[in-house]
């Protein structure tokens, strides 16, 4: 191709602002959007738009910039230079938050949830509950069944297929029935069948009004997209249909697109080119989210589940305790020491629960946060689970230990203290 037209496939079709919409359709366009790290740029004016009832495939090798533009598109990242528009209009993250749905290329789920039970408790999570609480469970049921996971619905998340559990990643995002949907490297992984299978939920989301973004490096069944963006070393060399890419790179079998890419290395133009100019951005609207003991209590329910459900990790929490008890019990004598040694134990009991429970979640908290949940409603929630484990280790250290030693001062006084 040429560089003329290159650059003609660059240039977005004209926008005029429309208002934006939640549940069907609403135009999402990126403007000359780059991203440096450093002297490095890992995309360089990548400019497209996406419409409504379009499902839009982002195409490119291993590191072209695939992952980076849908984080951005996203919210999740900020560009170094250009804009993300939806509407029409500019949009910050939390507007992006608000509107768009993000899939993640991993499966950021509760493995010892079912698909009902994850779809029921993010459900009461959302910034805006797409349906009231009255008719949650019919809602929830009717998802279950537009994606393929009825016979599914008790299964546990861990014993899914990885067809199953990105049906269930998707569905989270379905539940604001957002206006546009990200998702990324979502076949990934999975059979060529599974690969036609999603791509045909991804149609039929789109035809239903949806604006749905897709990148993969797959490059299969691509005639059911409307239009391909090819990417390649962070640029853009390519944004049109199937039939227009077959012509422009002279090939008749679209998987043997990457072997036409120009694989140009990546350029550091010169900063603060390309611009444009802007519509006016739209007016902030405060977000509505639940209140914060509606999600504290959901959070706390939640994680009460999964603590009873994984039964390993439940048994080494009641072990721990009782095992460390008998070593400060035969330690040397003294009162003093065996405070100290008491003191020590409580703190590593609570630390490395507390360190685990909040470390391991972080990946699903930052997605929950991004759909509205509240980090005081999270933290209060494992605060009051994390000090029924703590006292309840408590009680079994204290236990073990006076019945073998003599404790100093009173029981009750002791135990409030570790």
């Amino acid at each position: 191709m040429t560089e003329a037209t290159i650059e003609e496939t660059r240039r977005p079709p004209a926008l005029t602002p429309e208002p934006r919409a939640r549940g069907r359709g609403a135009t999402i366009e990126a403007r000359r959007l780059t991203l440096r790290r450093g002297a490095q740029r890992l995309l360089s004016e990548v400019s497209f738009a996406a419409q409504p009832g379009e499902l839009v495939a982002v195409l490119g090798a291993s590191g072209s910039g695939k992952s980076t533009l849908l984080g951005l598109l996203a919210g999740l990242r900020r560009a170094s230079e250009g804009h993300v528009l939806l509407g029409g209009l500019p949009a910050d993250a939390d507007e992006l938050a608000d509107a768009v749905g993000f899939v993640p290329q991993d499966d950021v789920l509760h493995l010892d949830l079912t698909p009902r039970e994850a779809l029921t408790y993010a459900s009461d999570l959302r910034r805006r509950p797409c349906f009231p609480r009255a008719e949650r469970a019919a809602r929830v049921r009717a998802l279950l069944e537009q994606l393929g996971l009825r016979a599914a619905s008790e299964r546990r998340v861990r014993r899914l297929s990885g067809g199953q559990r990105k049906r269930v990643s998707l569905g989270l995002e379905l539940l604001d029935d957002p206006g546009v949907l990200l998702l990324d490297e979502p076949t990934a992984g999975l059979d060529p069948s599974l690969h036609r299978r999603l791509l045909g939920l991804f149609r039929q989301l789109a035809d239903e009004g949806r604006t749905v973004v897709l990148s993969t490096h797959r490059l299969e069944d691509l005639d059911r997209c409307d239009r391909l963006v090819v990417l390649d070393a962070g640029r853009l060399v390519f944004e049109g249909s199937p039939a227009l890419a077959r012509e422009r790179f002279g090939i008749a079998d679209l998987t043997l697109l990457y072997d036409r890419l120009p694989r140009r290395a990546q350029e550091e133009a010169a900063p603060g080119q390309g611009r444009g100019g802007l519509p006016a951005a739209r007016p902030r609207r405060p977000a509505t989210s639940p209140p914060r003991w509606r999600q504290a209590w959901t959070v706390l329910r939640r994680a009460g589940v999964l603590l009873l459900r994984d039964r390993r990790r439940s048994a080494i929490l009641l072990a721990q305790a009782p095992l460390l008890a008998l070593v400060v019990a035969a330690a040397l004598e003294g009162p003093a020491l065996l405070l100290f040694l008491l003191v020590l134990t409580a703190i590593w009991c609570g630390t490395s629960t507390a360190a685990r429970e909040l470390v391991k979640e972080r990946p699903v908290f930052l997605r929950e946060q991004r759909a509205g949940l509240s980090l005081l409603a999270y933290l209060a929630a494992k605060g009051a689970l994390l000090a029924g484990v703590a006292g309840l280790q408590v009680a079994l250290l204290l236990g073990v230990v006076a019945a073998l030693r003599t404790l100093p001062g009173e029981l009750l006084s002791l135990y409030g203290a570790l």
